[in-house]
């Protein structure tokens, strides 16, 4: 649920800071995309949108586990996308089968294949730097008051004026000096 209320919240807010400013800063982007052009806003709306998700979780996933991937929203990108074809190949490999032993092999070698893969990038991003990070004790006041700062955000990101962004990162700042200053180990 909190990856839901997160998506449907912020990603259309960080979509109109980010995707709008693009369009700003580069006029000629949008009646007549390149094939990149429209594959690097393809890729940085999922961004957004795994982003959205990775930050309205984290709050809770950082008080039931006590620890988070600050890496996971870039991860998102990367695995879902892997995992649909690893799915994919694994509906192949069924409906393969049904032809016979020869096709059900090749099917299978290929779907070993797709998910050695698959476990490559997500061995890849668990070895990576502050892969995980382990998170003191988190109160429920806590992590209320982390959401009370994802609501504040969002009504900044709303407003959009750049003095009350300032000002909204200034009072992230100060919350989250207090949030952590009394963390109980």
């Amino acid at each position: 649920v909190s990856a839901l209320v997160g998506i449907t919240s912020f990603y259309p807010l960080l979509r109109n800071l980010f995707l709008t400013g693009m369009e700003r800063f580069h006029p000629g982007l949008h009646p007549s995309y390149s094939w990149w052009e429209r594959r690097l806003r393809d890729l940085l709306r999922f961004f957004l949108v795994s982003l959205s998700a990775w930050l309205f979780t984290l709050p809770l996933v950082a008080y039931y586990f006590r620890e988070f991937q600050p890496w996971q929203a870039l991860t998102g990108v990367v695995l879902v996308p892997a995992t649909s074809v690893v799915m994919y190949g694994a509906l192949l490999m069924s409906l393969l089968s049904v032809l016979g032993d020869v096709m059900a092999f090749y099917a299978a070698t290929l779907q070993e294949y797709l998910m050695n893969v698959h476990d490559a990038i997500l061995l890849f991003f668990a070895r990576l730097p502050f892969a995980s990070v382990r998170v003191p004790f988190l109160s429920l006041w806590q992590v209320a008051l982390l959401y009370l700062i994802y609501a504040q955000m969002a009504v900044m990101l709303w407003r959009s004026s750049w003095r009350i962004l300032r000002l909204f990162l200034l009072t992230v700042t100060l919350s989250m000096v207090l949030l952590f200053l009394f963390f109980r180990c």
